[in-house]
């Protein structure tokens, strides 16, 4: 009867400790820190020029021709155009977009407005501008002359595939929240709790419960390596399906996601290890006696 019971235990404490690593691994991802990390390294032009034949993909291209078509009325060449894209003027300014449209979405913060969203642009342009002394001062005038034609209908297209609550419905964006607020983790960790110390109660006598969490936390590293390799398949499938989010934003947060799960396993399968060992090592002692 202990063994089935400590059995059922082990099962629990798998899925709760499983779910709080996903609630975890899922609210970093919206972390404004995180964001500005994974925005940064994403090249913008090859990653749309790589993308996947798909309606956002021909979207962007299109777009992106027309900004270099325009560019050259503006004595801009296509280089100028691809440093601008990639420089960290503009990811900062991607990453503080996406960033407000996740506080907005997910914690119910008050949106940019395009007032707040342009005067962000003028920012953004100003900085890279005066940071950059390869342009002189003709070119600086004609980017800056570009980038204000350009301002609104860059914001627009931001608005329709970046924000978070115009691209993701609400019903998904509501199980999120739950899944991601504080008081589910602080659930989940209590049950986790209240689970080992079951199994210690249970489980005393031999020091068995150090082999019974040893289990669970191997099985548990064992479904997160399966779950890791699982990460791109999945995000694709929720991008095309679910949510409108452009591939080449989707790749660098799928990746660091994996990276996640990957140091989490790392560390399951080390506390899982240790409780092997000091569970085979305290065994052979009262064997011995």
């Amino acid at each position: 009867m202990k063994k089935f019971i400590s059995i059922v235990i082990s099962i629990i404490l798998f899925f709760s400790l499983f779910l709080l690593e996903l609630s975890i691994i899922t609210s970093s991802m919206f972390n404004e820190n995180n964001i500005k990390n994974i925005t940064k390294k994403i090249d913008l032009t090859k990653q749309i020029e790589n993308e996947e034949t798909s309606p956002s993909k021909l979207q962007y291209d299109s777009a992106l021709n027309e900004v270099y078509s325009t560019a050259e009325e503006y004595n801009v060449d296509k280089e100028t155009v691809d440093e601008i894209l990639n420089s960290d003027e503009v990811k900062e300014f991607i990453a503080y977009y996406v960033s407000d449209s996740a506080n907005n979405a997910l914690n119910n913060d008050t949106l940019m407005k395009q007032a707040e969203v342009k005067e962000k642009f003028d920012e953004m342009v100003n900085k890279y501008v005066n940071n950059n002394d390869k342009l002189t001062s003709k070119q600086k005038e004609d980017v800056k002359s570009l980038a204000d034609e350009y301002s609104y209908k860059v914001i627009d297209e931001m608005s329709n595939t970046i924000v978070i609550g115009n691209v993701i419905p609400s019903d998904i964006l509501n199980i999120i929240k739950t899944f991601i607020s504080n008081s589910t983790r602080t659930f989940l960790i209590i049950i986790s709790i209240i689970c080992i110390i079951a199994l210690i109660l249970i489980q005393f006598n031999k020091n068995k419960y150090l082999l019974y969490i040893g289990n669970t936390l191997l099985t548990l590293t064992i479904f997160t390596f399966i779950f890791t390799v699982s990460v791109n398949p999945i995000t694709n499938f929720l991008v095309e399906e679910v949510a409108t989010f452009p591939k080449f934003l989707i790749s660098p947060f799928s990746n660091n996601i994996m990276t996640s799960f990957m140091i989490s396993g790392i560390i399951t399968i080390v506390i899982s290890v240790l409780c092997l060992v000091i569970y085979e090592i305290l065994n052979k002692r009262v064997t011995s006696k």
